[in-house]
């Protein structure tokens, strides 16, 4: 029987280990944490997991769900091994495990192990029946409920701010993330998120900014994204990050912020003022002793430079003459001389500028009609 143990305490492994490696025909491997069980299980398909519940980057709940997801997984045995099963009210079969195991001193606990593992073999026809196994065997400790509170707690207070909250390792690969920041990568929970890079929702001039934030992270909470573009599925967002460090374990704090609106009201802000700015300009214009020649060629000049309109740098002002249906040109910018000679004059309905001022309506074109000019 194949056979795969994660816990994060070495010597729970080494005793597993030794357990297993007595009786016949079993391949066993371990894991420290949820990372490096995913990493097994790209190419080691186990017929039983034992799991703890409480282990760094990824606790066993999670990593049940992760597993249940896998395609080839779908019929692998889940047990979890852990001494929060003596808790009261552990709803093991919420997050898809087959069995638990109060963990509890070895001796009694590895008869627990071995009674499953006899309940799975080929030959054994008794009805696998739900339970947790050697809950008699060890008492409720007051520590493991302030740990399940306070762990309840944070991801209380997580799930209800107001930013993207993620956890990741020094590589970028995701480990935790809050119920905003699941919404930002379009998913409805964490569970597809954990265990894969943060840089792959990036685009790939993103990712070598979002590497050297990552590289460079220390407790102090460093930004991207306020002056450079940053998207996440078409929302301009900012990434902060700080270090944390836990034992011996070093992770990162990644804040998600969406600024699409912020930089909405920003850009709306700054192309007000340049409109306000260059009225003023014009109006002032006026007061000067100057033709109205030369104040529609700086209308032009300024009208052209305002690129969040979209028109083309180029562009000429006609009025009306002594004659009637006929436009003179009274004022251009960046065209060619060719043109100017041209377009010097022309009657109602010639060209898109009498065609306009004939219909009496906005002709709008994409680019310069050529055909039309000439």
């Amino acid at each position: 029987m194949k056979i795969l143990v994660i816990d994060d305490n070495p010597v729970i492994l080494k005793l597993m280990v030794n357990l297993l490696d007595q009786q016949v025909d079993h391949t066993v491997k371990t894991a420290s944490d949820g990372l490096a069980a995913l990493e097994i299980l790209q190419d080691f398909v186990p017929e039983i997991i034992f799991i703890d519940m409480i282990m760094p980057k990824i606790s066993g709940d999670k990593l049940c769900r992760i597993i249940r997801g896998m395609p080839n997984l779908i019929d692998v045995y889940l047990v979890i091994l852990s001494g929060i099963a003596a808790e009261k009210n552990f709803d093991y079969q919420s997050f898809g495990a087959n069995a638990c195991i109060a963990k509890g001193p070895f001796l009694a606990t590895s008869r627990h192990v071995l009674e499953i593992l006899a309940r799975l073999a080929p030959n054994n026809d008794q009805t696998d029946i739900p339970m947790i196994y050697g809950q008699k065997d060890v008492y409720h400790r007051q520590e493991t409920k302030e740990l399940l509170s306070s762990k309840q707690h944070v991801e209380t207070i997580l799930g209800n701010i107001s930013d993207g909250i993620l956890e990741c390792t020094p590589e970028a690969t995701i480990v935790y993330a809050n119920p905003l920041a699941a919404v930002f990568f379009q998913q409805q929970d964490e569970i597809p998120l954990l265990s894969t890079s943060l840089f792959d929702y990036f685009q790939e001039d993103a990712q070598p900014r979002i590497a050297r934030l990552i590289e460079s992270a220390t407790h102090e909470p460093q930004t991207i994204g306020e002056d450079e573009t940053l998207i996440l599925h078409g929302r301009l967002v900012s990434l902060s990050c700080m270090s944390v460090q836990e034992d011996e374990q070093k992770f990162i704090l990644v804040i998600i912020r969406d600024i699409t609106e912020r930089k909405g009201y920003e850009k709306e802000l700054r192309q007000n003022y340049q409109t306000q700015a260059a009225i003023s300009e014009l109006l002032q214009l006026s007061l000067e002793d100057v033709s109205l020649g030369e104040i529609l060629e700086q209308f032009l000049e300024k009208l052209s430079s305002f690129s969040w309109i979209g028109l083309m740098p180029t562009g000429a002002i006609f009025l009306t003459g002594h004659q009637p249906e006929i436009l003179l040109l009274r004022a251009h910018h960046g065209v060619p001389e060719t043109w100017v000679s041209k377009c010097s004059q022309m009657s109602f309905g010639h060209c898109l500028c009498g065609l306009g001022t004939s219909n009496a309506k906005v002709v709008f074109v994409d680019g310069e009609d050529k055909a039309e000019l000439s």
